[in-house]
Order: structure tokens, then sequence, then C-alpha cells
């Protein structure tokens, strides 16, 4: 029983955990800035 209960216990937290990496790396990359860049002007004259 304990071998049984490894070959299904193995994959089950190598798949949780490969799911909470995926997450995070999607919510990092899809996450908004901290500030809108287009509120800065991109270029100043006369300064």
């Amino acid at each position: 029983m304990p071998y049984f209960a490894s070959l299904i216990v193995t994959p089950l937290i190598g798949a949780v955990l490969a799911f909470l990496v995926m997450f995070g790396l999607v919510q990092s990359q899809s996450a908004g800035p901290d500030q809108n860049p287009a509120e800065q002007a991109a270029l100043v004259y006369g300064e």
C-alpha cells in the first residue's frame, strides 16, 4: 500500500507545485504597472 500511495502522492505534489509556479509567473507578468506611464511627458521642451 505505501508504494501505491507514493505513486499517487508524488505526481500530485509535483502537479500542485507546477500549478503554483505557473500561476505566480502569469500573475507577475500580467500585473499592471504601479503608475501609468502615459501620465508622464515623453518629451519636455524649453527646460
